[in-house]
């Protein structure tokens, strides 16, 4: 019963993750608007300024992000098979 929990779990956070990652690639205004305005951004806008920020995010943490969420989609449905 705990495995179909993970795994369901797993794939929720993956499909979230691809889905923020893939719409903040597709849409640069709805990626600009959360460093401006996300609590997580706040340290890198301080050191690197919004527009340093924007395009680290876009070349390094959204692919990281769509990486990811593929990952725990993968092992998610593999718990949820074995």
């Amino acid at each position: 019963m705990t495995e179909i929990t993970y795994s369901l779990f797993l794939i929720g956070i993956g499909i979230l993750s691809l889905f923020f990652s893939i719409k903040s690639l597709m849409n640069p205004a709805f990626a600009k608007k959360y460093i401006e305005t996300g609590p997580k951004a706040w340290l890198g806008r301080k050191i690197f300024g919004t527009e340093k920020v924007s395009i680290i995010n876009r070349k390094i943490f959204l692919p990281l992000g769509i990486i990811l969420g593929l990952g725990f989609i993968f092992v998610g449905v593999l718990l949820f098979i074995l």
